[in-house]
């Protein structure tokens, strides 16, 4: 999507966008307080399914699952 600059680009915007339209937001590729509290939430649900995964595969692999740093 193009290199990483402090500048809000179209690219970043249109992407902005369609983030929410997927996610049933406004589709105004504005980086609103609404859409980032769904991105925050959708990257949270996602690194705690993530974690679950590592968990029971630890655990499968005999390992407490306690002792990872989660």
């Amino acid at each position: 999507y193009g290199a990483v600059n402090d500048t809000f680009e179209p690219e970043f915007a249109a992407v902005i966008s369609k983030f929410q339209a997927e996610n049933g937001l406004g589709a105004y590729g504005v980086l609103d307080v609404s859409t980032q509290v769904k991105i925050e939430n959708t990257f949270y649900k996602i690194r705690e399914e993530v974690d679950d995964q590592l968990k029971y595969a630890y655990e499968y692999l005999g390992g407490n699952p306690e002792d990872l740093d989660l």
